[in-house]
């Protein structure tokens, strides 16, 4: 029973070390390059056309890779209705959110 219970400890140990060994691939292999995208982008939207979204909030979503919108844009609601949005929260917050952005 002791030998069944000292194997199964080192096989817990054996298992652990194994699995802090292994490096997993980062998954974010060309950050500069969206990021360098994702700022181009900012910096061609003229600043009346950037609505509320701050570049913090903009460079985000855009690396994330979600619709980094709206930058002075129209949304479609989930209700069908259209609805100008300058800002990402709050857009079609009263027809069911934002659906698709049409920009």
């Amino acid at each position: 029973m002791r030998a069944l219970a000292f194997a199964a400890l080192i096989a817990f140990f054996a298992a652990s070390a194994l699995a802090n060994s292994v490096e997993t691939p980062h998954p974010v292999a060309n950050f500069h390059q969206r990021l360098s995208a994702c700022v181009a982008e900012w910096n061609l939207t003229p600043p009346a056309g950037r609505g509320s979204i701050s570049y913090r909030q903009f460079t985000t979503k855009c690396l994330e890779g979600r619709t980094a919108r709206p930058i002075d844009t129209v949304a479609l609601c989930r209700n069908g209705v259209t609805a100008r949005a300058t800002a990402p929260e709050g857009a079609c917050a009263f027809d069911g959110g934002v659906d698709l952005w049409l920009n």
